[in-house]
């Protein structure tokens, strides 16, 4: 089995604290990625399968920061993120239409790269990569 993944991301945030400081953020991004699964030991009623992703994240947001009455800044920051990760899991069928599908972890790397800009005049980019590996039998679908 292969597909696609396409998504749209929306944000809004506003803090305050007793008029002194306020916050307010919008941001807007995108996410798509591929995946694919492959099911082997196929029995009557049980199926392990391996499955791979691999995806793309983009996200901007625009802020302001007001603290106390009159001092207000602006900045832009934009992240983009890929990621690659391998999954392995188990079906269980309960008849030929309807399964449980558990993941039983994953192993994955991902590269996030982030920017922004501030009306004070601040400039700063960060890269930051890791790699990920867990157990878990908490990741169940019906289906």
């Amino acid at each position: 089995m292969v597909g696609l993944k396409f998504g749209y991301i929306s944000s809004k945030t506003e803090n305050y604290d007793n008029n002194l400081y306020g916050f307010f953020s919008k941001g807007k991004g995108y996410n798509t990625g591929i995946f694919g699964r492959y099911h082997f030991s196929h029995q009557k009623r049980v199926s392990l399968f391996i499955e791979l992703n691999a995806g793309y994240q983009m996200i901007k947001s625009d802020s302001d920061k007001i603290f106390q009455v009159n001092n207000l800044t602006t900045s832009t920051e934009k992240n983009e993120s890929y990621n690659v990760t391998a999954a392995p899991g188990i079906n269980i069928f309960i008849n030929k239409d309807l399964s449980l599908t558990s993941r039983i972890g994953s192993i994955g790397y991902s590269h996030i790269k982030g920017s922004f800009n501030d009306s004070d005049g601040d400039i700063g980019t960060n890269k930051r990569d890791s790699f990920n590996a867990n157990i878990s039998l908490s990741n169940t679908i019906y289906g």
